[in-house]
């Protein structure tokens, strides 16, 4: 290792440690060294406080961090404070939780069947560009042209072929551009 490098080991694997090499052990992946215990178990937390319930999605660091953004609101007594303060407009109704996941349901089934289609279509690209890069070694080589109904057939087949490239790359562009489309709201909001 180089000064400054770090080595990232499964758990109970052995390493070689010299005077100038430090060991520290941490828990998960080694990819946020900085996140504590509660980080990497939390995705939402949710906080009950005076009869009201306020949601934050995001880890607990994120939380926490949250929390001390707003320190005059928390300050305030729940009757001091204005509705939307308390957290009753951040309720929810059964009904409302409820439409809303099912909307989540309904983006992940779109985006799973989307990306299925993409993998397929990906796959068969692959597999018909190997196959014209076979027809064109073929259509190179002048043994080739010795058979005269073989020669016709194969360059029938490559133009078929080339067609069949361009409708799936239009495919594979079509469904990736609606899987664009349908993520766009997750990653601004």
């Amino acid at each position: 290792l180089d000064p400054g490098e770090t080595v990232i080991a499964e758990a109970g694997m052995m390493m070689y440690l010299d005077d100038g090499i430090g060991f520290e052990t941490k828990m998960g992946d080694g990819s946020k060294p900085k996140a504590g215990f509660l980080d990497k178990l939390v995705s939402r937390v949710i906080e009950l406080k005076d009869g009201c319930q306020d949601e934050y999605c995001g880890n607990y660091s994120y939380y926490l961090w949250k929390r001390d953004q707003e320190p005059n609101l928390a300050e305030q007594k729940p009757e001091q404070a204005e509705p939307h303060e308390r957290g009753t407009s951040s309720r929810k109704t059964r009904k409302q939780k409820r439409q809303e996941a099912e909307g989540r349901q309904k983006v992940s089934r779109e985006r799973n069947r989307l990306q299925k289609i993409i993998g397929r279509t990906e796959k068969d690209i692959e597999e018909s560009e190997s196959q014209f890069r076979e027809m064109e070694a073929k259509l190179a080589d002048p043994k080739t042209y010795r058979d005269r109904t073989d020669i016709a057939r194969l360059n029938k087949d490559y133009a078929k072929l080339k067609l069949r490239i361009e409708e799936l790359y239009e495919s594979w562009e079509s469904h990736r551009l609606r899987l664009d489309k349908l993520l766009e709201p997750l990653k601004n909001g």
